[in-house]
């Protein structure tokens, strides 16, 4: 497998990725902020400099290279293999009714014997998020690697875009899907998040918005615990998650974020949707943490040490980025120290990733979690 990246300030750059390859690229990955992709003249000399490539990509709240973490730049990752092919499969979102038989729509229209992998990037509604999954889970069955993330669009929930050939897509789904039977895939997930307090139970809620926890205004309760840092809410929400058990009790504990407040109805907008019953905690992180649990999902995705994957992609919290500021770059430090063969990375900072959960193993909806995927072709 050939893999070729190009780091661009401007979306007028010369593209110099593919030089001197004779083979053609057979996909582009695409990543860098949402103003510079509505433009849509990046797209389009991709198009025309690649006019037979599938090219797929979204808005970010940052890049991410093997050498560090960025912002407001473009990332073009090209492939190209003899022995790997690949396939897109896109699907709007109408409804919440809908997300379980969109999620197996795309997984059947993905599925072959010899599917490895499928890339997933998503900006619908966030209550669909999970259903999604299930319905693509579901389909595609425990044997083939499914990770991605949430568009991001400067640590908003808002403006993101995905984008496939020179289209602007939102309130959609694209998967892409890898191929082959040379093709090898590890991923795994880590978070440095701890719950700690009390365990409160949610016993008003509606979908991803919690009206009272142990019979009082959710709001006041979150305020209490948070102390001084309620007066910058929900900005200060991505510093204090939340440790969520659901009550059907088959599921592993979920992260889950405060995106947004009502102080008038006293609720919280959770990243993910809840039912009454479940149990919730507090979190906290510090530096040390986060860092570590991105070594600790590198070191779960490597390979044997003789084998060096051809290109990682990481898909990290925006949240995360915004706890660890200036030291971000630490994150990706961590990652390439327990990948040291791999030579390529992308991926980017979003709202939400999507990969196996570090307890369960099973895909997920993940929040302030950082997911890597390897890819090997032998």
């Amino acid at each position: 497998m050939i893999v070729r990246q190009q780091i661009l300030t401007r979306s007028d750059e010369p593209l110099t990725l593919w030089e001197g390859i004779e083979k053609k690229p057979q996909l582009c990955l695409l990543f860098g902020p949402a103003e510079g992709l509505r433009t849509g003249q990046l797209q389009k000399r991709l198009r025309d400099a690649f006019p037979h490539t599938l090219l797929v990509g979204c808005s970010t709240a940052g890049e991410i290279t093997r050498d560090r973490a960025l912002q407001n730049i473009f990332t073009v990752t090209a492939f190209a293999s003899n022995k790997t092919r690949f396939r897109i499969s896109r699907a709007s979102i109408s409804d919440e009714q809908s997300a379980v038989q969109t999620g197996e729509l795309l997984g059947r229209s993905l599925w072959s014997d010899d599917l490895r992998y499928v890339f997933v990037l998503y900006n619908g509604l966030i209550t669909n998020d999970i259903l999604l999954l299930a319905g693509l889970r579901g389909t595609l069955g425990k044997n083939t690697v499914i990770s991605g993330g949430f568009a991001g669009d400067d640590d908003t929930f808002a403006g993101n875009v995905l984008v496939e050939d020179d289209v602007i897509y939102t309130n959609n789904i694209l998967a892409v899907g890898f191929y082959g039977t040379s093709l090898h895939v590890r991923s795994a997930s880590g978070s440095g998040w701890i719950p700690y307090g009390p365990h409160m139970t949610i016993t008003k809620s509606a979908k991803n918005i919690v009206r009272e926890l142990d019979g009082k205004r959710a709001l006041d309760i979150y305020k209490d615990h948070i102390g001084t840092d309620s007066d910058r809410l929900p900005a200060t929400g991505l510093l204090h998650p939340l440790w969520v058990q659901s009550s059907a009790g088959d599921d592993s504990p979920a992260i889950r974020v405060i995106y947004a407040v009502n102080p008038e109805q006293g609720t919280i907008n959770l990243s993910g949707p809840v039912s009454d019953g479940d149990q919730v905690r507090l979190m906290l992180s510090n530096y040390t943490q986060l860092i570590g649990g991105a070594a600790d999902a590198a070191r779960r995705a490597a390979f044997e040490k003789d084998k060096g994957a051809n290109i990682a992609i990481i898909n990290s919290c925006s949240g995360r980025r915004t706890v660890l500021g200036v030291s971000t770059d630490l994150e990706i430090e961590a990652i390439a120290s327990r990948l040291p063969a791999c030579p390529i990375f992308t991926g980017f900072y979003g709202n939400a990733e999507i990969g196996a959960h570090e307890t369960s193993g099973r895909c997920e909806l993940l929040n302030q979690s950082v997911v890597v995927t390897q890819i090997l072709e032998e």
